[in-house]
């Protein structure tokens, strides 16, 4: 599965290492993945039953990865 986004290869250009999706925490303590290709500003949140924050952290992350590593 290629999840590369065509707009996204110039920035590929300039920054290699760059990975377009990322993840974070809101103001009220929700978890979410971001596309940090601007042109979507997606917004994906995290809910369930988590045991914890951290533990809702790892799953996203864990999750970023493969995204991440769906981009060629």
């Amino acid at each position: 599965m290629n999840l590369s986004d065509p707009n996204f290869a110039h920035k590929k250009e300039r920054f290699p290492n760059h990975k377009q999706w990322t993840t974070g925490i809101t103001n009220d303590g929700r978890v979410y993945i971001q596309d940090d290709n601007f042109e979507y500003d997606t917004r994906l949140y995290i809910n369930g039953d988590f045991y914890d924050q951290e533990l809702q952290m790892k799953y996203a992350e864990a999750i970023v990865e493969v995204l991440n590593n769906g981009i060629k």
